[in-house]
């Protein structure tokens, strides 16, 4: 491939992903603590939500250039991360509503 090729950054999907992943981790570890809750909540809703947000925007982009080179790993990578971010949000925002449940 030539170095005018266009391509979206898959990278933030990565990113995406693995913050919901250390979301739910650090949730479990704290044994679903509420300021946990809230912490693990933020990163896998707003933050990680706001990556794959920005790599949709940049992938729209990028087709758009003649030098579009498409790659079925990358809506693959989208795809689970997109999967693995939502099943953080759900984990995270039932332990949050359990917390507020209690109260």
């Amino acid at each position: 491939m030539s170095d005018s090729t266009v391509r979206a950054r898959v990278s933030l999907a990565i990113v995406a992903a693995l913050l919901a992943v250390v979301s739910v981790i650090a949730l479990v570890t704290a044994d679903f603590r509420p300021p946990a809750s809230v912490i693990g909540w933020a990163i896998a809703g707003p933050i990680a939500v706001s990556l794959l947000a920005i790599y949709a925007v940049g992938d729209a982009r990028a087709r758009l250039a003649p030098e579009y080179v498409a790659r079925a790993s990358a809506t693959w990578v989208y795809r689970a991360a997109l999967v693995v971010t939502s099943i953080a949000i759900v984990i995270d925002a039932l332990s949050v509503g359990v917390w507020l449940g209690r109260l």
